[in-house]
């Protein structure tokens, strides 16, 4: 697809809905930069690239989130409650 687009300057896709959603598909993976022949097929791979691109940002934040350090607050909150739990041991 890349070698098309860089030698015709736009790929024109023939072929059944679910063909040319599955070169959409791959275009999007492969993240290829591709400029499709007909303008609907542009259209939906603009859009389908930008709803997977949003998906990545939102994953990344959540991993993110996931991996914050616990904050010096919460690290003394935690403290005193193994402290409390300590005491409640002791004979």
């Amino acid at each position: 697809m890349t070698l098309a687009a860089e030698k015709f300057g736009s790929v024109k896709l023939t072929g059944t809905k679910a063909f040319k959603q599955q070169v959409i598909d791959v275009a999007i993976a492969k993240n290829l930069n591709i400029v499709f022949d007909s303008p609907k097929l542009q259209q939906m791979f603009i859009e389908q690239k930008s709803a997977h691109e949003q998906k990545q940002v939102t994953e990344n934040k959540q991993d993110n989130i996931a991996d914050k350090p616990v904050h010096s607050n919460e690290q003394q909150q935690n403290r005193g409650l193994d402290k409390e739990v300590e005491d409640d041991f002791i004979l």
